[in-house]
């Protein structure tokens, strides 16, 4: 299988690592170049033409907003939470940094005129140099420009026309008139023989979706944008998607000929801990069910409650309580953190589930319980955790035998992961 993605995420390497636990090869294709050196099946989708020596030893941290290259007198200076470059008073361009945002590394300058429209973007890679610009004009992107740690242009995309030069030593070398000729070429050069392709942004399966009678092309489908373009008939056939929504599911299951299926992670990671004694609750609302009586009737349990927003009156007041702890706005590394912190997920708010969050609780062992009218994932919880909300009692019952118990535990997760690989193993099946 073959993963086409921007870059190499900590999410792609999860995907990548489900795969491998389903027993398939995958190989990871990024359109940004490839700065894990020790994964052999990950490469840079523009790497096959860069003959880059010096990369690995010239390069080895992130940028610095402070050293972004500049004309002289100009000057870089903070902006909020990103960064800003100004020419005395007037701001030429911003700076946006990569996570973790306080360490201020760039991971892109977007320069824009004097009535504030960007012209221009450049892109910045882990190993600390431009690895593409981006040239617009009213605020479409026209062209792409492709480099080496050095700063010479690899790869020219002309973005109208589809078009893709290649260049070595400054010379053009080679001329695509596609991205599916240019990625069948790539495919070659990387002695890439699989024919199962798997993308994750609308972008990526636009360019790619020409192949789709020579390879089998997987989308996983995650945002409202990407799926405005299903609604408007621009993908009908042959793809399959993974994707978590039921609405969405159901829409392009009725008005395509898609094939659609839920996404998984399966990536298990083993938690060696004893005393059980913290619950995360995700949510995107205030409404929680039964959460008093949950806190009250386990007061000694701790519950994290996280959000993406602020939290409303109704839940602020939770924080009277002593096992109580409120995470509102919450960032990525926070929630991580949680996922790593919990040992207990509740499947309790009503509403859309939020961040996949049963899954992520499922790999991180973390036990599971929900109400019949919250649950999300009935299809990876297990059905003597899921109750009525009559049935409260039994919920703190079974979730203090969980807590005291070592055995139930351990016993719950190796359910949970045995329901887990038998949903994600029918992924990309046909």
């Amino acid at each position: 299988m073959i993963i086409l993605a921007k870059e190499y995420t900590d999410f792609i390497k999860r995907i990548r690592k489900t795969i491998n636990n389903m027993g398939k090869s995958c190989s990871v294709c990024t359109l940004m170049p490839n700065t894990d050196h020790d994964a052999d099946d990950v490469f840079g989708f523009y790497d096959r033409y860069i003959n880059d020596e010096n990369i690995k030893s010239a390069h080895t941290k992130e940028l610095y907003y402070a050293f972004i290259k500049l004309p002289e007198w100009w000057a870089v200076c903070a902006d909020g939470i990103n960064g800003a470059v100004y020419d005395n008073d007037v701001k030429k361009a911003s700076i946006y940094f990569s996570e973790p945002i306080e360490k201020r590394n760039v991971r892109s300058v977007e320069w824009h005129d004097e009535e504030n429209r960007v012209y221009r973007k450049d892109h910045y890679n882990k190993m600390g140099y431009k690895y593409c610009t981006e040239n617009l004009r009213s605020n479409k992107i026209i062209q792409r420009e492709f480099y080496d740690s050095e700063g010479n242009l690899v790869v020219l995309e002309q973005v109208m026309s589809g078009t893709y030069t290649v260049f070595e030593k400054n010379n053009i070398k080679k001329v695509y008139t596609s991205f599916a000729e240019l990625f069948k070429d790539i495919m070659t050069k990387a002695e890439i023989s699989d024919k199962n392709i798997v993308v994750f942004d609308v972008e990526e399966l636009e360019k790619i979706y020409g192949l789709r009678e020579e390879y089998s092309v997987t989308f996983y489908l995650n945002d409202d944008k990407q799926y405005e373009k299903f609604q408007k008939g621009e993908f009908k056939d042959k793809l399959r998607i993974l994707c978590n929504d039921k609405n969405k599911s159901d829409w392009i299951a009725q008005h395509t000929d898609c094939v659609c299926k839920n996404f998984y992670l399966y990536d298990k990671r083993e938690k060696n801990k004893s005393g059980i004694k913290k619950a995360l609750i995700f949510t995107d609302s205030d409404q929680l069910e039964m959460i008093e009586t949950l806190i009250t009737g386990i007061p000694d349990l701790e519950f994290y409650i996280a959000a993406w927003t602020l939290m409303s009156d109704k839940l602020l007041q939770l924080q009277d309580y002593k096992n109580v702890y409120l995470c509102p706005v919450i960032s990525e590394e926070k929630i991580k953190e949680l996922f790593d912190l919990c040992d207990i997920y509740l499947d309790i708010n009503h509403y859309n589930e939020v961040y996949d969050s049963t899954n992520l609780a499922v790999n991180n062992s973390m036990a599971v319980f929900a109400f019949e009218n919250t649950v999300h994932r009935r299809d990876i919880c297990l059905k003597k955790n899921i109750f009525e909300t009559t049935d409260c009692d039994k919920m703190i019952g079974r979730i203090k035998e969980t807590m005291f118990e070592e055995s139930i535990y351990q016993d719950l997760i190796k359910e949970q992961y045995k329901k887990l690989y038998i949903a994600a193993a029918g992924m990309f099946e046909e």
